[in-house]
């Protein structure tokens, strides 16, 4: 993997799954308040909600962290999908979480996990493209997701990561 492939649509409004060849789309989402931090992960296929998930993590973590961490466990669960077109776009509102992931100088624990991560996809031939998304676009999946962050953040019963 040389680099991560990111697109950055700073001037744009729209989600870009109107026009996505991709036939996976994941958006990821994290949340922190006084009462915690959690972060959330949203995955459709073929424009129809397959999977959605919700972490809780330690409330010393920070919100990128909470960020890295759904982006992990979205590719994790990517890497577990049966299908034949193995194209994904993730989506993240997220400029820090995908800056680090290009800095090939940042070597911070979670960073390495994923690079490691889409370096194993892509030798399972799949073709992850990042792209960042200005914060809650009214689109279903990004509103979706940044409600499972909110209620993974706040949610007393779901586990710490």
């Amino acid at each position: 993997m040389d680099t991560v492939k990111v697109n950055d649509n700073t001037d744009e409004t729209t989600d870009g799954r109107e026009d996505s060849k991709h036939s996976i789309q994941v958006y990821i989402d994290s949340s922190k308040s006084e009462r915690g931090v959690g972060a959330g992960v949203v995955i459709f296929k073929d424009d129809k909600i397959i999977d959605t998930k919700k972490y809780k993590l330690d409330g010393h973590c920070s919100n990128n962290q909470a960020e890295q961490l759904a982006i992990l466990k979205a590719l994790e669960n990517i890497q577990n999908m049966d299908t034949n077109d193995k194209t994904v776009q993730l989506y993240t509102d997220s400029r820090i979480a995908l800056e680090s992931l290009k800095n090939w100088k940042s070597h911070k624990h979670l960073t390495e996990k994923i690079r490691r991560k889409i370096i194993e996809l892509e030798r399972q031939n799949w073709k992850i493209e990042f792209n960042w998304v200005k914060a809650h676009p009214w689109h279903q999946g990004n509103e979706l997701v940044g409600e499972l962050a909110k209620e993974a953040a706040t949610n007393s019963d779901i586990k710490e990561r």
